[in-house]
């Protein structure tokens, strides 16, 4: 599990990377998209590992990298939408609602 969810939030920072190609070169700090979005995952890994074990490093048992990775991706997905919704999502000639939908998967099967 927890490699699959490794795959996924690679795949997440790949789309993140992407999006922000749409934005000034240093729009997101002097060393770049890619620096950014790297910082931002590590550290949100550190943050919902130490949260799944209140009671210090190493308490929470095997559980937590497969937790943590649930959280890390849950935040990617919610960045992704949001960066979205900031490059398109106000475009009359953009369906973002019909975007947003496939996204999380709820756009009929006829879509594809």
């Amino acid at each position: 599990m927890r490699k699959a969810t490794y795959d996924v939030v690679d795949l997440y920072e790949h789309i993140w990377l992407k999006l922000a190609e749409f934005y000034p070169v240093k729009h997101f700090g002097k060393d770049g998209a890619a620096a950014h979005i790297k910082n931002y995952i590590r550290e949100r890994y550190k943050f919902h590992w130490a949260k799944h074990e209140p009671g210090g490093p190493g308490t929470g048992g095997t559980i937590v990298g497969v937790l943590t990775g649930g959280d890390v991706m849950d935040d990617l997905d919610r960045l992704i939408i949001e960066t979205a919704t900031g490059l398109v999502g106000y475009r009359d000639d953009f369906d973002f609602n019909a975007w947003r939908d496939r996204w999380r998967g709820e756009g009929s099967s006829n879509d594809a």
